[in-house]
């Protein structure tokens, strides 16, 4: 049997090979290389980290570069939306007041409406038992009629519990709620109320009624004409003026009936007009009183608007309407403050 003997010449064969494929140093400085290559592994692992932990930081501050970018955008916008918002809220509305009225409300959109009272007077000249000017108010026949035109005609009817004098009103809202206020006071005579005779002059009476009317332009009278100032004693006039009483919160009404020689003899004539169907009627506004309020429904009053958005409502006097700003309302206005703002470019 014979000693076999191994040695290994891992050092020697690498030399080897790295001699033919060029190396040119010793074979203690290539085994000094040999020692150093653990040494060079890990300072290259270090340095592929650093490089990578380079890449990932840049990376991250690019990402956060773009973040506050993209907040910057959001902020902008943001503040964008609370600009406009500010100028156009849906709860906004616009309002208009006339006979008839032009306005540019959303297709569809409800109208608000409220109609003021007047109270009318037949005939014309000075009221006189000779001239008899009948008192009458807006919606004596039970209703008022709204209209509102544009690219359709919508009519509307408002029911009445009595006509509306001057100081009255009636509103309809966009839900068909109606309100109807009265604050005037229509007064028929006809002879038996508690009529007291004046001393100087002596051809005048006068009776008192419920609420302070304010000055002699707030009544009305169907057969004699209001006259502002002191009672004149001259016996021609046939005229209505006013006066305070002692009792807060009315007023004393006094008729000057000159061609009446006693006051029995005008109460006389007072009955005489009420059974002719021509009773001497008074319609003044009273102040600072609490109005009759009453409540019915109607339809809603809506909107058609034309192309150019317009709409024109009407109805028998002075009214308010509102509603809701559509946005297209808005886009005309800031069309007009771009225009503006381009023309002084």
């Amino acid at each position: 049997m014979s000693n076999t003997s191994t040695t290994d010449l891992g050092a020697v064969t690498a030399y080897a090979d790295a001699k033919a494929h060029g190396y040119t140093g010793t074979r203690e400085e290539f085994g000094q290389l040999l020692a150093n290559a653990g040494i060079n592994l890990q300072e290259a692992k270090k340095a592929k980290e650093s490089a990578e932990n380079s890449a990932n930081a840049a990376a991250k501050s690019e990402a956060a570069a773009k973040d506050s970018a993209v907040k910057a955008a959001f902020d902008a916008a943001a503040n964008v939306d609370s600009t406009f918002l500010s100028l156009y809220t849906p709860d906004t509305r616009e309002t208009f007041t006339g006979n008839p009225i032009t306005c540019y409300p959303g297709k569809g959109g409800s109208l608000a409406v409220t109609v003021q009272g007047k109270t009318t007077q037949a005939g014309e000249g000075e009221a006189s038992p000779d001239n008899i000017r009948a008192l009458s108010g807006l919606g004596e026949s039970g209703t008022l009629t709204l209209t509102a035109e544009g690219g359709e005609t919508r009519t509307v009817e408002i029911p009445l519990t009595g006509p509306l004098y001057t100081g009255d009103d009636v509103a309809l809202d966009d839900e068909g709620k109606v309100v109807e206020t009265h604050r005037a006071i229509k007064l028929t005579v006809d002879g038996s109320e508690n009529w007291v005779q004046w001393t100087n002059p002596r051809n005048a009476a006068d009776i008192t009624v419920p609420g302070t009317i304010a000055t002699i332009d707030d009544i009305l009278c169907s057969h004699y004409s209001p006259q502002a100032g002191v009672l004149n004693p001259d016996p021609k006039p046939l005229k209505v003026y006013i006066n305070t009483t002692a009792e807060p919160g009315k007023t004393r009404i006094i008729i000057h009936y000159s061609s009446f020689k006693t006051l029995a003899l005008f109460k006389e004539y007072l009955k005489a007009q009420a059974d002719a169907g021509t009773p001497v009627t008074f319609v003044y506004k009273v102040k600072s009183a609490t109005p009759t309020v009453t409540e019915q429904t109607a339809t809603p009053l809506r909107a058609v608007p034309a192309e150019d958005g317009s709409c024109t409502v009407s109805g028998e006097a002075e009214m308010t309407v509102s509603y809701r700003t559509p946005v297209s309302s808005k886009i005309r206005e800031f069309e007009k403050r771009i225009a503006a703002l381009e023309a002084k470019a």
